[in-house]
């Protein structure tokens, strides 16, 4: 079997800075510098991060180092309205829907 791909969203980049995960989450991302983990992230979490702390931005670009970053498709875009329009989030919270969404397509990629 090969290395198992994660997605990781914008609060596993911040998770670093946070007191309460920031033990777990280092060890995470030690865990993909080593190889163990093929790391995947979003343009949305590009634009999402531009909005963050310096420390916050400069630990991603670190991370941009050895992840791959993946455009939205059109897929994970009405994968999201499918959510909102199930109601399994609201309107509100179809940014959230479309981070569960992105790592579909890139499962479909495979």
């Amino acid at each position: 079997m090969g290395i198992i791909r994660v997605y990781a969203d914008t609060s596993i980049i911040g998770g670093v800075f946070d007191e309460e995960f920031k033990v777990p989450t280092r060890k995470f991302f030690d865990q993909v510098k080593s190889g163990q983990f093929a790391l995947v992230t979003s343009a949305i979490v590009q634009d999402e991060i531009a909005l963050a702390p310096t420390e916050v931005r400069n630990f991603f670009d670190e991370v941009l180092r050895f992840s791959g970053v993946v455009e939205v498709s059109e897929h994970a875009l009405q994968l999201r309205d499918a959510y909102v329009h199930s109601r399994v989030v609201s309107v509100k919270y179809s940014d959230d829907a479309l981070h569960v969404a992105v790592p579909s397509q890139v499962v479909l990629s495979l």
